[in-house]
């Protein structure tokens, strides 16, 4: 059989155009049967770089991407090995997740998945969300982990849906607080700075009550370091970077300036 990673690479190197006796569905399974590869060149550069530019490029008609989103939520995928953590099942998570955020992106630009889709993604993925324990940001020789990061990026994208509403939208502010609230370790791999898009887009749906994300912001003053230090830190440098991005809402920024001010102190 010829090998997927030669396979693609072919593909890439015709500008991720398909040989008229190839099949980009079919070969999609495979990459999904790949997707947690601890060859950084074939999941990475190669697989999720494929369907990132299928899925942008519209090769994928709506049943096949509602049939991939169905497969990426499953326990082979999504859920593979979600009790572990600093074993290889968190690739497969992980770049699960990346694929999902794909998805999510196209139907929010040109819809095609149904209310019913989107609420069982957002109700399996908060539950993923809530029960990922595994941090790490770079694995050496096997590359991105990644998975605060890549589930920070579908959050983004399921907060853009006009599928959820406000109560949706605080269950994804109470996740975000457990991340970046860590206790254990320091992101080190931009993970706070992709939260941080998360709360940006959180804002711009302007259907929670005005109040209630300068309230979350201010919440967060409570994680001084004698909680933890790595919470500690988690927490400022998510601050400093949502700063940046509601340079345009005073109240927010005014709150995100006095939440860290406290902060400072300790």
């Amino acid at each position: 059989m010829y090998p997927l990673k030669e396979k693609l690479t072919d593909i890439k190197h015709n500008g991720y155009k398909l040989a008229e006796n190839e099949n980009a569905y079919e070969i999609s399974l495979e990459m999904l049967n790949q997707i947690g590869s601890t060859d950084p060149v074939l999941r990475d550069e190669l697989i999720f770089e494929t369907f990132w530019r299928w899925i942008e490029w519209d090769i994928f008609n709506s049943d096949e991407l509602k049939q991939l989103f169905g497969i990426c939520l499953d326990d082979r995928h999504l859920y593979f090995g979600l009790s572990k953590s600093g074993d290889d099942s968190v690739f497969t998570r992980s770049f699960s997740s990346l694929v999902l955020t794909c998805i999510l992106a196209k139907d929010n630009e040109n819809p095609f998945l149904s209310f019913t889709d989107v609420y069982f993604a957002k109700e399996k993925f908060f539950e993923y969300l809530s029960q990922e324990r595994d941090l790490r940001g770079i694995v050496e020789e096997k590359g991105w982990a990644h998975a605060i990061a890549h589930a920070a990026d579908c959050l983004w994208m399921l907060a853009e849906s006009k599928h959820l509403d406000a109560a949706d939208l605080e269950v994804m502010l109470e996740l975000i607080r457990q991340k970046i609230a860590e206790p254990s370790l320091v992101f080190v791999a931009d993970e706070q700075e992709r939260l941080s898009k998360v709360l940006t887009a959180i804002s711009k749906r302007k259907i929670l009550n005005e109040d209630t994300l300068e309230n979350w912001v201010f919440s967060l003053r409570e994680f001084d370091s004698s909680i933890s230090l790595a919470a500690h830190i988690n927490v400022k440098q998510f601050l400093r970077s949502l700063y940046f991005r509601v340079l345009d809402n005073d109240k927010l920024k005014s709150k995100i300036q006095e939440t860290l001010t406290i902060l400072q102190k300790f």
